[in-house]
């Protein structure tokens, strides 16, 4: 049974006569006679009776117009759902990002996706730059937001943005009045950082501009998540260094001072695999991305 052989049998069926079926069809009229004959043949009944002045349906062609316009329908449906998925329009994105891109980032995309492109759902998940490259290579998340990244390895980024580095502190540190520190004003305390094995490139960033700055990274405490780490500081338990969005976040006993050296920012950038770079899905993702964040300086 081909979908041609339907579309002429419900066409026939519906409009009850073969020459207003033709043109529907844009087909000649032998060549609609010819698709129903080898349809009655292939299912051994007869589907329609026709005479000089009409067409009218068999007991079996009845029963079968309904399954078969639903057929057609259920065709039509996946045709059009295909050609929105290969022109973009819908379809899933696995996105992969840093916990500090939650607080900024993500919403700004995720809300500009879907306004512009509302058929393309982000399925979002949190990770660490590392996991999201070894995410990317196995195929797991389709582009990744992440820190400290540089282009090579096989992977294709581009930078979104550039963000101040802060130093936060407990408020009865005596630097706390201060709007503004140098880094250097940081070099005899105790750092609460990420553990490096988890968190290597921003730790590596943080520990170089340390080092620049004329002292060793000393981290008395670590913890995974940018959450805990200020609530280690709002509780006394030392410094930390940590990207512009986490001010969004207010503890007890918590502030936020700006790093006044040149180079004490960190970059967030997109990556994904040279692969992947024709997706439909992923051209437009990084559409909406060109748009919301201009290439940093």
């Amino acid at each position: 049974m081909e979908m041609q052989q339907l579309r002429c049998f419900v066409s026939v069926a519906t409009e009850r006569h073969f020459g207003r079926a033709a043109a529907q069809l844009h087909m000649a009229q032998p060549g609609v006679s010819h698709q129903i004959h080898r349809l009655e043949l292939q299912l051994g009944v007869r589907l329609l009776t026709r005479t000089t002045r009409r067409v009218s349906l068999t007991e079996a062609g009845a029963a079968l117009l309904p399954e078969a316009q639903r057929i057609l329908s259920a065709v039509a449906i996946a045709e059009s759902m295909v050609e929105q998925v290969t022109r973009g329009e819908t379809g899933k994105l696995k996105v992969g990002f840093v916990a500090s891109a939650s607080l900024a980032i993500v919403p700004r995309l995720s809300h500009a996706v879907s306004e512009r492109w509302p058929g393309l759902a982000l399925q979002l998940n949190e990770m660490t730059t590392g996991a999201q490259l070894e995410a990317l290579t196995r195929g797991e998340i389709d582009v990744g937001i992440g820190r400290e990244l540089d282009e090579g390895a096989g992977f294709i980024t581009r930078p979104l943005v550039r963000e101040r580095l802060y130093a936060a502190v407990h408020d009865s540190h005596h630097l706390a009045t201060r709007l503004s520190i140098s880094l250097a004003e940081l070099g005899n305390e105790r750092f609460v950082a990420f553990p490096r094995q988890h968190v290597s490139l921003l730790y590596d960033h943080i520990a170089t501009l340390c080092k620049t700055a004329g002292f060793e990274l000393t981290v008395s405490q670590e913890a995974v998540q940018f959450m805990t780490i200020l609530g280690l500081v709002s509780g006394g338990a030392g410094v930390a260094i940590v990207p512009e969005p986490l001010r969004a976040l207010h503890l007890p006993g918590l502030r936020f001072i700006v790093l006044e050296d040149e180079f004490a920012t960190s970059l967030v950038s997109l990556i994904h695999l040279p692969d992947r770079a024709n997706s439909p899905n992923l051209q437009r993702f990084l559409s909406i991305t060109e748009q919301s964040y201009p290439v940093p300086a």
